[in-house]
């Protein structure tokens, strides 16, 4: 996030720092995933394209349920502004996906492959957190809604590989509590 802030509202030069320092991080990540098998590098085409991807089009779901909805031109100009802090990061922008709709449509399809996305130890880590573990105290009292608004916001590949089961009540109440903000 820090990278998508500065080069939304910071400088050529902030924006230049934010990318070296998640750069020289992704440097270091690599090495062979215990559950899968696979090898996994940080600096890999499709991993940094998930990432990027997965942050973009998740400011504009959080956008789109608290401020108002965007039209696909809204939507393609952040997607074009965003492949800015994409190229900053080391992806090559001729090689993405290149409408707001085909990234996400890359993401729905990645996340339908067999064994792509899994529920691993980390992530079961997660999911406690989110489910009410270690919380500052002065985010205690709306903890609860932030829980329940992560958790029942997620596409619905991801709630079933976390278990969440999903009602129309529960939508309902995530619509309009988001509307509320």
């Amino acid at each position: 996030l820090s990278l998508q802030n500065s080069v939304t509202f910071g400088t050529k030069e902030e924006a230049d720092e934010s990318a070296l320092r998640i750069n020289k991080l992704h440097e270091v990540i690599k090495g062979k995933d215990k559950v899968t098998g696979g090898i996994y590098d940080a600096l890999e085409y499709e991993q940094l394209l998930w990432v990027h991807a997965c942050l973009q089009i998740s400011s504009i779901f959080f956008y789109e349920k608290t401020v108002r909805k965007l039209s696909d031109k809204d939507k393609n100009q952040y997607h074009r502004e965003n492949m800015v802090g994409a190229e900053l990061v080391l992806l090559d922008k001729n090689l993405m996906p290149k409408t707001h709709n085909e990234l996400k449509e890359w993401v729905i399809n990645k996340s339908r492959e067999r064994d792509y996305i899994l529920l691993t130890d980390v992530a079961k880590d997660v999911k406690e957190i989110i489910q009410g573990g270690p919380v500052p105290i002065h985010i205690k009292p709306i903890w609860p809604f932030i829980s329940f608004t992560a958790f029942y916001t997620l596409p619905d590949e991801f709630k079933k590989i976390y278990g969440i089961k999903d009602t129309k009540f529960k939508r309902f109440l995530v619509n309009f509590n988001l509307g509320l903000l």
